[in-house]
């Protein structure tokens, strides 16, 4: 969950110590008030940490990936069910050692991403990564993708998945992936968090 801070329109470099209210009733007060979320605002003020890792590069959907993996041991998504005829939301329940290995591959990433950010190529980004099995499996994919001629990015997140991780979080083990739908007990919460 994040936090968000009433910041007065008369003074806007100062926020308030108490926590806004999104859905609480407003306080009228001499002063707007407006209401910032610091994770909207950029990626890089929350510096969110997860598992005791520290993730700086990550896009906004895969830190909520791991922090619902930390909080629940599974994560959300969206695939195609041919019971429903549709696409269904659905929790990946993930194994302890899946955890690991996705906390891992995530931080690999991360750093990835950050060499980027600072004008290396991604070939040399990759080579820079500190875990090697996660850049060995990365170089991996992208020679696949080379050799193969696929027209998808050869560094996308599942470039650095280990083992069968891409398989489980990509949508082709159908076994592992509980429907919402199938198992939903009128909580309209469990939906909203999903949206």
């Amino acid at each position: 969950m994040h936090t968000s801070f009433a910041v007065s329109s008369a003074n806007p470099g100062k926020r308030s110590s108490r926590p806004a209210t999104l859905w609480g009733p407003k306080r009228r007060t001499k002063f707007r008030s407006r209401i910032i979320s610091f994770r909207d605002a950029t990626d890089k003020v929350d510096m969110p940490e997860f598992f005791g890792k520290t993730f700086d590069n990550l896009p906004q959907s895969l830190n909520k990936d791991l922090r619902d993996l930390e909080q629940e041991g599974c994560m959300y998504a969206q695939f195609w069910n041919d019971d429903l005829e549709k696409f269904a939301f659905c929790r990946i329940q993930f194994k302890p050692s899946e955890i690991v290995k996705y906390v891992d591959s995530l931080k690999g990433y991360d750093e990835f991403l950050e060499y980027v950010s600072k004008g290396y190529d991604k070939y040399e980004a990759v080579e820079m990564v500190s875990d090697d099995r996660v850049k060995r499996t990365a170089k991996d994919y992208a020679q696949w993708v080379q050799d193969n001629g696929h027209p998808q990015d050869p560094y996308c997140p599942a470039a650095f998945y280990l083992d069968h991780l891409e398989s489980l979080v990509c949508g082709t083990m159908e076994d592992r992936y509980e429907f919402i739908q199938e198992t939903y007990s009128g909580d309209r919460h469990c939906l909203v968090e999903l949206v």
